[in-house]
């Protein structure tokens, strides 16, 4: 199994909710929170917020698309997006912010290809927003406009609080963008040459500029100037950059510790992520964060509750895992990197299998006692500690 997207929206929504099965026989499959269709399987387009929950994988058959066409998804706060191979954009789920990039406020259950667009080669979502860049590197953006974070003046949008169909950010015609990120409520861009831009709400320094404001239009971050940048990842209120030598910075709300550092401060600008990886890929939920190295190893940290870091500890302590030579989403004998005593949570990950015949099946999978290991407890019940 590969997942194909990831989401960074609301704390108690399923965090890690579309998957594809690699290979030839490659499907779609969506579970967890269905509200407002978005899980593009045509069930509960009008149904309001929590009211269904999808426990079972159910399969996406609408639009029937050959199975290696479908190439990324990006799940935002209730709206899902699909990359094709082709460079189509398609998008299900909530619409009442235009974020579907429809031209209507209406919210779809099965996926529907988004107009009036380039060849696109990536795509995220937001809480209530939607960015998209095009093969050629042309930024598009569409949905709620209330923090700026579509990056394009106002004084240009018919409605200044949004847009239902995607606007060209202008300002970086020229940048030669090549992928794009959502938070909540702000954007994150990253170029060929390695240079990082955002835009939107800038509270708790998510925008990585040294201050709390917002920025209407995309603005680069200058303390990365000298990095070379491959990738930028966001959560709710956080961002992330990835450097080509696979080093990683983190920056914005730091209250759950979701920014990896040794306090739950805030960080205005970016700051290194201190791990003995180089770093292939970040992800972020609401409170929690994850990063998958070139070697393998899979790192949790943040909020732990609900089970959301996939750790086994034994209280008070709960820490973060790292998971070397595993098969995906199996727990091995875990490595305590650090501290997390404030929230604590039960929840062993389970291993997804390919899906036979009737669906998929899940298996829990928990490591032995003896392969728990626990941190030296302190004075503070909030505290994250680097143990060994």
């Amino acid at each position: 199994m590969a997942l194909f997207g990831q989401w960074a929206g609301r704390a108690r929504s399923t965090g890690l909710r579309t998957w594809g099965n690699v290979g030839p026989g490659r499907t779609l499959w969506t579970w967890g929170n269905a509200d407002y269709g978005k899980g593009g399987t045509g069930l509960f387009p009008d149904a309001p917020i929590f009211a269904h929950q999808q426990f079972e994988p159910a399969r996406v058959t609408e639009p029937e698309l050959p199975a290696k066409l479908i190439q990324h998804l990006a799940c935002g706060g209730a709206h899902t997006l699909l990359v094709t191979a082709s460079g189509r954009l398609l998008a299900c789920g909530l619409g009442e912010q235009g974020q579907l990039g429809a031209g209507t406020l209406e919210s779809e259950g099965v996926f529907q290809e988004v107009a009036g667009i380039e060849s696109i080669a990536h795509a995220a979502a937001g809480h209530w927003h939607s960015l998209a860049v095009s093969k050629k590197g042309t930024v598009y953006a569409w949905g709620s406009n209330k923090h700026l974070q579509l990056g394009v003046p106002t004084a240009g949008l018919k409605n200044p609080k949004g847009a239902a169909t995607p606007q060209v950010v202008a300002a970086l015609n020229d940048a030669g963008v090549k992928q794009v990120a959502c938070g909540s409520l702000h954007s994150m861009a990253v170029t060929r040459s390695g240079e990082v831009y955002t835009w939107g709400y800038g509270k708790y320094g998510r925008l990585g500029h040294g201050d709390e404001e917002d920025q209407m239009l995309p603005t680069r971050v200058e303390a990365l100037r000298h990095e070379k940048i491959n990738a930028v990842f966001a959560g709710h209120d956080v961002s992330a950059a990835v450097s080509m030598a696979g080093k990683a910075w983190v920056w914005g709300y730091g209250f759950f510790f979701q920014l990896g550092q040794d306090d739950k401060k805030d960080r205005l600008v970016p700051t290194p992520l201190d791990v003995s990886y180089t770093i292939r890929h970040m992800a972020f939920g609401a409170q929690h964060a994850a990063l998958v190295g070139h070697t393998g190893v899979c790192m949790t940290w943040g909020n732990s509750e609900y089970g959301v870091l996939g750790q086994v500890c034994v209280p008070p302590c709960c820490c973060s895992q790292s998971l070397q030579n595993a098969p995906p989403m199996r727990m091995c004998a875990p490595k305590c990197v650090g501290v997390f005593k404030s929230l604590l949570g039960y929840g062993p990950p389970r291993r997804v299998r390919d899906p036979p015949l009737n669906g998929l099946e899940t298996v829990p999978t928990r490591p032995s006692s003896s392969s728990i290991r626990t941190c030296p407890t302190g004075p503070s019940s909030l505290r994250f500690r680097k143990c060994l």
